[in-house]
């Protein structure tokens, strides 16, 4: 390989878009250099592989030859990365600093080399490394030479990347002799397997996420745990202990870090089937005390559940159920608060709430967390901006009122309020000047930083925001007098912020931003620690929406390579295909229509172009981004959005906005494309994909200057489904088929005419899918790793946890991580299924009682759960169709169905009412796909 190739692919381990935002740390080991390297040599041993890389390493870059030693070559390295216009050396492109594989040298022998050396020795590691490698250089104190490559390393990958492939931090030392072989040891004293497994040391330690610990507490646990857990050595145990040694405290921060990030979870790395799968063992979430003081001063205090990780369904803790509020709090917990701990438990979920003991309490207003401005909660640091409560034991009382009177502006003892517990004393106050001499939890940070305040604006990418819900901006440790402005990168010009008017710290951007334009956010006249972040707001660009990138499936939603028989999006190949005459009589009526286009302004919602900006995002991305647009569309009916949103995402699956893949959580928006819908008069479209205004708005002046040939409408989803954030239908009317194709050219749409009879004919019968399903081979239950089952009931259509189950046939449900799994037991064998709604209606066909069919030996189930009349079919909230087919379903009207309680079969039962289905072919669809006789009623549906 060439030394260009070597840097490339080492830098790409480290530097890439997965990791974007990440701290990065250049710790590799020689194993995974060599397996990194192999797919560019043809069968040469790992010592060949391993040979090559030191040999262009010492080497260096092309060049270089007048530099003798490894870390001199380095810096010519540097050098040439610095030269103008230098953008590929013999033909390899300078993607990286050409200076990475260098670092990642200087790193290897505290990697590699083990024995028994101080802790911080570097170079007799060094020495021995070389020698291990038959490498006849001197280096020793050479790392002051490369120095300049850490800093450089650092500014390239926060600013001039802005992040986006990962964060590399340049730590700074002050010890004389020692600030050179920090840098090395500061990449790899915790390895990367110890930084995986810190959840597990988190948890382990009793520690619970989102609370303020002092730095003796990790201290400490680090001592007793560490070497057990997170495998570190003696000699790193030793260095941590010590508060004054650098190297110890770098140690600290990195797990500081990981611990703020830390969403509480405990996990278990099994190995299933030969890949690895995570097995999420438990969640501890934090209980924070909140109250409210009415106008006589009296404090009602209650609590809250603070989470990161999103709540299972059904999470019941202790007494409390149906707790959720949006995707950090939970409801208010009505609790008696006495200072004493406590925990609530759902043993079923593995979830625990720990509410722990505090000699001191802080509290801000509930708008500072998005929540009720009636609510003061607690928080975990101090805000100079903020006015702010602090309840404290009253045996440190005489400390804090010394501190609070010297240091605060304001200070009040509002101790005599009614209802402050025995043993307890609350204070108000607002801008502390001076950190507490002895409690860390008080401290007044001068350094401040720039932030986007949490669950503001809609994220489109890294550091990329939608324009028309820009996020607002933090600066912690604010003062509020600083005077906080934007500015564009290469321009002089500043743009002044305003200040919140509720907030304190809290700043909003200006109007008119000028889309794909990068600026930083500074405040005038005052350093800002770190390197300058770079920001942007963006349009949604519809054009650039394509399926060409989303998988290719077959019709059990399979990989498939298959070139005429796949579902890629919204785009169906099926070679062959010509649809039917009855089927297409429900398309094609013989009966004209009225054509008359109402002149109106189209408008169109948050998630549609957040969706179209965003192109590509996984379910965690998606729920943020419902929940943000959620709480800025309504101010009222705010209750059940974890329902709201989780349905949300099918319905936008099923009617062509997006395309979920279930098993890999990821969503695709699809591309706007015109299809035939069933029609009782005249011909009818629907634009399914995604929109624009722009474009609807100018297929309405199209349709205007038509002369009555076409007309488009919007026909809006019912209250219900518009909660949900779901788009409104556009259909488009005409009498001829030509008109369809014109304005689909105009516009450079694709006209798919027989999309919805292709969606059909596409479908799998049930036999064909449980055939498909055994022909995987059976899989390995979950059972032996000691994982709750839940069964699935054929009396109620749920889920219900269970020891017994028939293995004859079951559809059974584990939840190893937040990504829920199934499998059908069938003869005793156990099969993983891809998607339970097909697994449901296999377990229903099974149980159900049978009617003789069409031919010998033809037998049909009849669940007596399904209904239609005319054009209505009810089908049971627990028993979803499968996505395809309820794909076609809602396809055929644009609508999502109506969520509605109906007695059908002398109970009442929650059903989803589908319209406009063709009554010419619901019976035989149903039969003929689902092996299913369904129930006709004279009932209202």
């Amino acid at each position: 390989m060439h030394f260009l190739e070597w840097n490339n692919t080492l830098a790409a381990h480290f530097f890439n878009s997965r990791h974007s935002g990440k701290d990065i740390f250049l710790f590799i080991t020689k194993p995974e250099i060599i397996n990194l390297a192999k797919k560019n040599f043809n069968g040469e041993s790992d010592q060949e592989i391993w040979n090559d890389y030191l040999r262009k390493i010492r080497n260096g870059l092309p060049g270089s030859n007048s530099f003798p030693f490894i870390f001199d070559k380095a810096v010519h390295a540097y050098q040439q990365w610095n030269r103008a216009g230098l953008k590929s050396i013999e033909g390899f492109e300078l993607k990286y600093p050409p200076y990475i594989g260098h670092l990642v040298f200087a790193v290897l022998p505290l990697i590699e080399i083990q024995g028994d050396y101080y802790a911080t020795n570097y170079y007799d590691r060094l020495e021995d490394f070389l020698e291990e490698n038959n490498i006849q250089q001197n280096l020793r104190n050479k790392l002051k030479e490369i120095d300049i490559l850490w800093a450089d390393l650092s500014i390239w990958s926060n600013k001039t990347k802005g992040g986006e492939l990962g964060c590399f931090r340049e730590l700074r030392f002050t010890h004389e002799t020692r600030k050179f072989v920090y840098k090395p040891f500061s990449q790899c004293v915790l390895t990367p397997k110890a930084i995986k497994k810190l959840p597990d040391f988190f948890f382990a330690s009793g520690l619970t996420p989102n609370t303020f610990y002092q730095d003796e507490v990790f201290r400490h646990h680090l001592s007793r745990k560490g070497i057990e857990i997170l495998g570190l050595k003696p000699s790193t145990i030793e260095i941590i202990r010590k508060p004054e040694d650098e190297i110890g405290n770098s140690i600290l921060e990195t797990v500081r870090s990981e611990f703020n990030e830390w969403t509480g979870e405990e996990h278990e790395i099994i190995l299933k089937e030969g890949v690895e799968k995570i097995i999420r063992k438990n969640t501890v979430v934090p209980v924070k005390l909140q109250f409210k003081i009415n106008e006589d001063s009296e404090v009602d205090f209650s609590f809250r559940v603070n989470y990161a990780t999103e709540p299972p369904p059904g999470l019941k803790l202790g007494e409390f159920d149906d707790i959720y509020e949006n995707d950090k709090w939970s409801r208010t917990i009505r609790k008696q608060f006495t200072g004493s701990i406590f925990e609530l438990r759902d043993i079923a979920n593995k979830w625990i709430a720990k509410f722990e003991f505090r000699n001191i309490r802080l509290f801000v207003r509930g708008h500072y967390f998005l929540l009720s401005n009636d609510f003061w909660i607690e928080i975990e640091s101090l805000l100079r901006a903020e006015e702010m409560f602090l309840l404290c034991r009253n045996e440190i009382n005489a400390s804090i009122i010394a501190w609070g009177e010297e240091s605060c502006v304001m200070f009040k003892d509002c101790s005599s309020y009614p209802n402050i517990p025995s043993g307890y004393s609350l204070f108000r106050f607002k801008n502390p000047r001076h950190s507490h001499p002895e409690y860390q939890q008080l401290r007044v940070y001068k350094d401040k930083t720039i932030s986007v305040r949490s669950g503001t604006g809609l994220k489109i990418g890294y550091r990329i925001y939608l324009n028309e819900l820009p996020p607002e901006v933090e600066v912690s440790n604010s003062d509020g007098s600083e005077r906080v402005y934007l500015q564009y990168e290469g321009e002089t010009q500043r743009k002044y912020l305003t200040q919140h008017p509720t907030l304190g710290g809290i700043w909003l951007l200006p109007d008119n931003l000028i889309p794909n334009s990068s600026f930083v956010i500074q405040i005038e006249n005052e350093f800002i620690e770190g390197i300058r972040q770079t920001y942007k707001v963006d349009e949604p660009q519809l054009k650039e929406l394509s399926v060409e990138a989303l998988p290719k499936r077959n019709k059990f939603n399979s990989p498939t390579d298959e070139a005429d028989q796949l579902i890629q999006g919204n785009k169906i190949l099926l070679s062959g295909f010509n649809p039917n005459s009855i089927d297409r009589m429900s398309f094609e009526p013989n009966i004209k229509a009225d054509i008359y286009q109402e002149p109106f302004k189209f408008s169109e919602g948050l998630l549609v172009k957040w969706l179209v900006a965003v192109k590509e995002c996984d379910i965690l991305k998606y729920n943020e981004a419902f929940e943000t647009i959620f709480h800025n569309t309504f101010e009222e009916g705010q209750h059940d959005v974890l329902t709201k949103r989780k349905f949300s995402i099918y319905i936008l699956d099923n009617l062509g906005f997006v395309d979920f893949d279930e098993a890999t959580k990821k969503i695709f928006s699809l591309p706007p494309k015109l299809i035939f819908i069933p029609s009782s008069e005249g011909r009818k479209v629907m634009l399914t994909g995604l929109r624009s205004e722009k474009l609807v708005n100018e297929m309405i002046d199209y349709c205007l200057n038509s002369n009555g040939k076409i007309s488009l409408a919007v026909k809006n989803q019912n209250e219900q489904n518009r909660k949900m954030l779901i788009p409104d239908s556009i259909i488009l009317s005409s009498n001829n088929r030509k008109e369809f194709a014109d304005i689909a050219n105009r516009f450079q749409l694709e006209f798919d005419e027989w999309f919805l009879l292709k969606q059909k004919a596409f479908l799998p019968t049930l036999f064909q899918y449980e055939q498909h399903t055994m022909s995987r081979g059976t899989a390995e239950a979950y059972e032996r790793n000691q994982l709750e089952t839940k069964a699935f009931r054929r009396e109620n259509l749920k889920f219900e946890f269970a020891e017994n189950f028939d293995k004859n046939y079951s559809l059974v449900e584990f939840r190893p991580t937040f990504i829920t799994e199934y499998g059908l037991w069938i003869n005793q064998s156990y099969y993983s299924i891809r998607e339970k709604n097909w697994g449901k209606y296999l377990f229903i066909n099974h149980v159900s009682k049978k009617e003789k069919g069409y031919g010998n030996g033809v037998l049909f189930s009849r669940p007596q759960e399904i209904f239609y009349n005319s054009n209505s079919i009810a089908v049971p909230a627990s028993l979803p169709l499968p996505k395809l087919i309820a794909r076609l379903m809602m396809q055929l009207s644009g609508e999502a169905p109506e969520f509605k309680q109906l007695n059908l079969k002398e109970i009442n039962v929650w059903y989803n009412v589908y319209r406009n289905v063709p009554s010419l072919f619901t019976q035989n669809f149903f039969r003929f796909v689902l092996n299913m006789n369904i129930e006709s009623t004279t009932l209202a549906i």
